[in-house]
């Protein structure tokens, strides 16, 4: 057994050897054991380095310069969130009475317009408000000719009256009333008139006569007719404005309370049939079957995303028929921890950079709509919520995404962009472009990034030119001639 491992220890000696010999032999360095030292790393002067390109590696590496300049920062942190449906855009649609489904127009995954027809109800309550509102709406117009008829009564009156004034003839006063309502009035005072003009003419009659061939007794009889004629002429016509003026009040009085009625009775039927629904009462309301229909409405455009019933089921008051969402606008959920209360100064309309990892990193615009006030007990966090456009269709309620709030002030600062950052053994560093194919390596302390742009801390002055395309080919190139030189 000893001998076995003796065996197996030599042939793994000789197996690191060979490797160790093949590995000094591609570096062109003799394998011998003279040529095991290590060299101390040369030093480097501020991190400084050239690297030089000939014109064909120049040409192909397509080297583009970008220079250093003054940009706004600030700092920013990504949180966690999810897209959810707009509050205000996702309704379960209820039934406002009770009934029969006669129709279901729609399925999960349709689209509807605003005011579409979502469904249809037969329902008995709905169909007595509406013949109530009917009712009350004739009894309104029937009241509204009364006082019509009242108001052109006493207008009537009044020029019958004004003519007895002035006093003009009965042929006259005919003629001016002439296709003028005015009901009894007519009669009773013309009448009276008639009385009153036939006693002064008598009267007249004995103006010009001796009175000595006259009895005084005539004389008094005359004058007496004459005054009791326009005693009745004067008594008719108070008591026409009286009646007249009374009959108007009265009509009036009526058809406020028809015009109150009816419109209890719409109350009562808006009521029934909820604040979303458009249609108060059919097109057609000549038979109980058109009172009784109940059109289901989209208060707005969207898409249907459940259905609950089905036709011919019966439904009672608030049962929920469809969910309907409107999906071209998304809300951005996300919790806001201790460490990223710096959210706290955003101010509403802020705008955020929104990324789902589902769509390859895909990234979205959103707008700050509110961070909440009252700390999470459990995630010791503050609510976040953002809108997000949404009119193509890509985003889905529940996509986990994830969202870049900025944090402090924002502040201005010496930036290059982020490709031009690179890294080797812990080092982040540029290339400056020197000339024409000549590019010095420069060791610098970065800071944020933001927006592509990644903060210069130290290292670089404004205007130097970095190189901001082709800088890993540049870096390739320098660790190989390092290597060489190794």
């Amino acid at each position: 057994m000893k001998q076995r491992l003796l065996s197996a220890f030599v042939i793994l000696c000789v197996i690191v050897g060979g490797a160790w010999s093949v590995q000094r032999f591609l570096k062109g360095a003799p394998h011998t054991e003279a040529t095991v030292k290590t060299t101390p790393e040369p030093e480097n002067d501020g991190g400084q380095e050239m690297v030089t390109l000939s014109p064909d590696k120049l040409a192909i590496a397509a080297i583009e310069s970008t220079p250093v300049q003054l940009r706004t920062m600030q700092t920013r942190v990504i949180v966690p969130g999810r897209l959810q449906y707009d509050d205000t855009r996702h309704i379960d649609i209820k039934s406002a009475t009770a009934g029969i489904l006669v129709e279901v127009r729609v399925k999960p995954g349709d689209p509807v317009a605003a005011g579409a027809v979502l469904a249809v109800i037969s329902s008995p309550e709905i169909g007595q408000a509406r013949a109530d509102v009917l009712k009350s709406e004739a009894e309104g117009d029937l009241a509204q000719q009364r006082l019509q008829w009242a108001e052109d009564i006493r207008q009537g009156m009044s020029e019958i009256v004004s003519g007895i004034k002035e006093r003009k003839t009965s042929d006259e006063i005919r003629t001016a009333t002439e296709g003028m309502n005015l009901g009894d009035y007519r009669e009773r005072l013309m009448t009276a008139y008639s009385r009153f003009q036939l006693a002064t003419k008598l009267k007249s009659k004995l103006e010009g006569v001796d009175q000595g061939a006259i009895a005084a007794r005539t004389v008094l009889e005359r004058t007496s007719e004459e005054e009791a004629a326009h005693a009745a002429l004067s008594g008719a016509i108070e008591q026409a404005r009286y009646d007249s003026r009374l009959q108007s009040n009265e009509a009036r009085l009526a058809f406020n309370d028809a015009q109150r009625r009816a419109e209890l009775a719409k109350q009562h039927l808006r009521a029934l049939l909820g604040p979303n629904h458009v249609e108060a009462m059919p097109e057609s309301s000549e038979s109980g079957d058109d009172l009784a229909r109940v059109e289901i409405r989209a208060p707005f455009a969207g898409s249907i995303e459940r259905r609950m019933f089905s036709e011919s089921e019966r439904v009672i008051v608030g049962d929920a028929l469809f969910v309907l969402a409107d999906s071209s606008r998304l809300w951005v959920a996300a919790d806001v921890r201790e460490q990223e209360w710096g959210v706290l100064a955003l101010n509403p309309q802020s705008t955020l950079r929104v990324t789902v990892p589902a769509m390859g990193g895909a990234e979205f615009q959103a707008t700050l709509y509110y961070v909440g006030r009252e700390v999470s007990a459990l995630g010791n966090s503050l609510p976040l919520l953002a809108r997000i456009e949404n009119e193509e269709g890509q985003l889905r309620p529940g996509l986990f995404v994830r969202v870049e709030l900025p944090l402090g002030d924002a502040r201005e600062s010496l930036a290059v962009p982020d490709s031009a950052i690179q890294v080797h053994e812990g080092r982040r560093f540029v290339f400056v472009t020197e000339s024409a194919g000549c590019f010095r390596s420069t060791d610098v302390e970065v800071g944020e990034s933001c927006e592509g742009w990644t903060e210069i801390r130290k290292g670089l002055n404004a205007g130097d030119q970095v190189v901001s395309k082709g800088a890993f080919i540049l870096k390739s190139e320098r660790l190989l001639e390092g290597e060489s030189e190794a």
